[in-house]
């Protein structure tokens, strides 16, 4: 009996192991096992435990607040609070999910036709935030009409039926003749909201003393007018 030398023994090892690993694999699961994802069979059933930052005091709070909600749900200022934090949240970490929970926060009051005005307004927020324009507007409608002399609840809330107020232009679009800088000027000293109470200086034309309006462009592409004559002598 002939003793193989050491570097046979290493390719004999190293083509064993490339032949027997794929069948080990696999042991014990069938293809089919490794290919169906796992899917939840009822919606409480639990994915995943993230544990709050333990030194994030809103998480805490957020946390305190569902334990709170889940043993009595109709307990408004608690369900209030919850859906703010959960807003607020939201908004600073860009997850969409935050608005679902601040939602469910609010569920015994969700659906009802005059749920109570702090109950509205988040609503509305939560709708705006998921772009269903709509019905945030018709809840910010409402509670102008309800609380009339509540400014708090003019907040966000902004009239575009103003004259002028074109929803085809900028900052949606931007034709030629649009002055970008006095309409952002004006937005933003308050020309959209409905009353002087939230913006003192609404009605005021703020402006850049840039003159720019359709008047000096063409109706057609390329829109440009032909440039102005230079001097006579040619210069």
């Amino acid at each position: 009996m002939h003793a193989l030398p050491f570097h046979s023994l290493r390719r004999l090892a190293l083509r064993l192991t490339l032949t027997v690993a794929p069948l080990l694999a696999g042991c014990g699961q069938s293809p089919a096992a490794e290919r169906v994802p796992f899917t939840p069979t009822t919606d409480s059933a639990v994915l995943e435990h993230v544990p709050a930052t333990a030194t994030d005091a809103k998480a805490r709070e957020r946390a305190a607040l569902r334990r709170a909600l889940a043993a009595r749900a109709d307990q408004l200022d608690l369900a209030l609070r919850l859906a703010r934090l959960d807003i607020e949240e939201g908004r600073a970490s860009g997850d969409p999910r935050y608005l679902g929970r601040a939602q469910a926060a609010l569920e015994p009051w969700w659906s009802a036709e005059q749920p109570p005005p702090g109950v509205r307004l988040l609503r509305a927020t939560i709708l705006q935030g998921r772009h269903e324009f709509p019905a945030a507007l018709a809840d910010l409608d409402a509670l102008v009409r309800e609380t009339p002399d509540d400014a708090h609840f003019l907040n966000g809330k902004l009239d575009t039926t103003l004259k002028s107020c074109d929803p085809a232009g900028f900052p949606n679009g931007r034709r030629p003749g649009d002055d970008v800088v006095d309409i952002e000027l004006r937005v933003a000293m308050g020309y959209l909201f409905e009353n002087d109470t939230q913006a003192p200086s609404r009605n005021t034309p703020f402006h850049d003393a840039v003159l720019q309006d359709a008047s000096q462009f063409d109706a057609v592409f390329p829109y440009l007018k032909a440039p102005n004559a230079g001097a006579g002598d040619g210069t």
